[in-house]
């Protein structure tokens, strides 16, 4: 008995869904682009008129770290842009561990500025309290044009793992007088990684 051959409408739908995949790639990196040069420009120009050295602990590394990561990350997520192009011209899947490598990485580039900000600072949690550590939100929202139930899990997973663990780890050398019994609580922490892992397994259901 002769095997089918597959049907032209399955393989139209799946090219069609390989498609808006690469599509919904494209778009979150062109946000992240976006996200990163805007912050760029606004640390530039907040620290040409309030210089951010001032302050911040009178630290003059943390407006670089914020330049050097901002710019860095800039161009990451435009070389990633060009790469997904690339692939959807010559209609060429984007494997999906890929995928896991790029979110992984970003995390991960994320959680190391953070702990560059925190050294040489008195209270090294208030880190985790800045706008920059709310990037963990970000990326487990933009995890929702990954169309992957799984991938956003994954994210919301890894930025509580990265948001509770250096929390915990930067209470102890925090000198007390830059805190409020809030910021000393360590349940806090557990509670705010907690919601990311929710956040994330909440973007997946809307993904999926």
């Amino acid at each position: 008995m002769n095997r089918e051959a597959p049907t032209p409408i399955r393989s139209f739908f799946e090219e069609q869904f390989t498609v808006e995949s690469i599509c919904r790639e494209i778009q979150r990196a062109g946000v992240l682009f976006g996200i990163f040069v805007s912050s760029l420009f606004f640390i530039l120009i907040a620290d040409l008129f309030l210089p951010l050295a001032e302050v911040l602990f009178h630290q003059p590394a943390i407006a670089r770290i914020l330049t050097g990561f901002m710019l860095i990350m800039a161009l990451y997520e435009f070389f990633i842009r060009g790469l997904l192009r690339y692939r959807l011209k010559h209609r060429l899947i984007v494997p999906e561990f890929g995928k896991f490598i790029n979110g992984t990485a970003e995390l991960l580039a994320l959680s190391f500025v953070l702990f560059l900000l925190s050294e040489g600072i008195p209270a090294p949690i208030l880190v985790m309290q800045s706008p920059l550590a709310m990037g963990y939100f970000l990326f487990i929202t933009l995890s929702t044009l990954r169309l992957n139930f799984y991938l956003s899990v994954y994210t919301g997973l890894l930025s509580a793992i990265l948001f509770i663990f250096p929390g915990l780890w930067f209470l102890s050398p925090s000198d007390p007088r830059y805190l409020d019994v809030y910021f000393q609580t360590p349940v806090m922490y557990v509670i705010k990684g907690s919601m990311l892992l929710v956040g994330g397994i909440s973007a997946g259901y809307v993904a999926r």
